[in-house]
C-alpha cells in the first residue's frame, strides 16, 4: 500500500478514512474557489452538506437561533439562520447536525464577502429530502 506523505496508514475500525489519511484542506483556496449561488430573490433547489453549526444565540423574541454554514457540491459556502429544527417532508421537522446531507430549496437573501470568501445566505429554507 502506498503512502501519501503527510497521511498515516492506522485503520479506521468504522471503515472510511481516518482525519489522518485525508490530505491537507487548503482553506485559503476554498475561499477563492467559492461562488455566489443563485440570484437575489430566487428560489434555489440544492444539496449542501453541514459544515459547522453555531449557537445558541438569542433572537430578538426571545427565542434561540442557530447560524448553520453549509456548503455544496461545488465547494460554495451558503449560510442560513434558523431554529434548531427545520421544515421537512410530510411536515416532519428535521434538526440537522454537522455532517448531515440534504436536499433543500430556499430563497436567495443575499450575497456577501466575508474574509474574502462569497458566500450566498438562504432564508425560508425547507428540507426535502435527507441525502
Amino acid at each position: 500500500m502506498a503512502v501519501t506523505p503527510g497521511t498515516t496508514t492506522r485503520p479506521n475500525p468504522r471503515g472510511g478514512v481516518t482525519q489522518e489519511q485525508r490530505p491537507p484542506v487548503d482553506r485559503d483556496e476554498l475561499r477563492k474557489n467559492s461562488e455566489f449561488v443563485g440570484d437575489v430573490g430566487a428560489e434555489v433547489e440544492l444539496e449542501v452538506r453541514v459544515n459547522h453549526i453555531t449557537g445558541p444565540f438569542e433572537s430578538q423574541y426571545g427565542g434561540e437561533r442557530y447560524k448553520y454554514l453549509l456548503g455544496d457540491e461545488g465547494r460554495n459556502a451558503i449560510n442560513t439562520w434558523g431554529g434548531r429544527t427545520f421544515k421537512g417532508p410530510g411536515g416532519l421537522s428535521i434538526s440537522p447536525t454537522k455532517g448531515d446531507r440534504f436536499r433543500v430549496r430556499a430563497e436567495v437573501a443575499k450575497h456577501e464577502v466575508f474574509r474574502d470568501e462569497k458566500q450566498t445566505v438562504l432564508k425560508n429554507l425547507t428540507i426535502l429530502a435527507g441525502l
